[in-house]
């Protein structure tokens, strides 16, 4: 009966670190790239929840030996996002080595442009969480804070848009203007 107790209270411990994963695999399959920092934060994530994981499988293994097919599909899942943060940071530094600098010439424009329909971005949500922080910061300074081609009155509306709950009352009081969206 203890044993039973114990594995259920390790299976849903398992079952919240695969959760974490899965929240990092989708913030990784929504980024087309991110910086050295953005990675290196991300890695040492998924590196204390493999240090976790391999802690309570092992455990649930020790109790039930048929536990050991979840580490199999655990492992190759969680080395198929390894490999996708590392190809995320390459992009990034791909582009930004092909980026044109001031010495560097800019292609003639008589090449002809290939547009490619991506899909549409959806804004991520924000409630308050701390845990849901690092992913919405970072989407949306990607998506919106950095682009140019809004105004801040834009950026304000957007902003509002993308927070729900207990983080849609902080700035549920401000109007929408420019100099509101800094102070939000």
């Amino acid at each position: 009966m203890a044993d039973e107790k114990n594995q259920a209270a390790l299976v849903k411990q398992r079952g919240k670190i695969k959760g974490c994963c899965t929240r990092i695999k989708t913030y990784v399959d929504a980024v087309e790239s991110a910086t050295p920092v953005v990675r290196a934060q991300i890695e040492d994530k998924l590196d204390m929840y493999w240090s976790e994981y391999d802690t309570v499988q092992s455990s649930l293994e020790a109790i039930d030996e048929t536990e050991v097919n979840d580490r199999a599909a655990f492992e190759e899942a969680f080395y198929s996002l390894c490999g996708k943060i590392r190809e995320m940071l390459n992009l990034g530094a791909a582009r930004s080595a092909a980026a044109p600098g001031p010495s560097t010439s800019v292609r003639s424009t008589t090449e002809p442009s290939i547009h490619i329909q991506l899909p549409r971005l959806n804004l991520p949500k924000f409630s308050g969480k701390y845990e849901e922080w690092f992913p919405f910061f970072d989407t949306f300074n990607s998506i919106i804070h950095s682009n140019e081609s809004l105004n801040a009155t834009q950026k304000f509306q957007y902003l509002r848009t993308s927070l729900v709950g207990d983080a849609t009352n902080v700035i549920h009081s401000l109007e929408i203007t420019e100099a509101n969206y800094e102070i939000a």
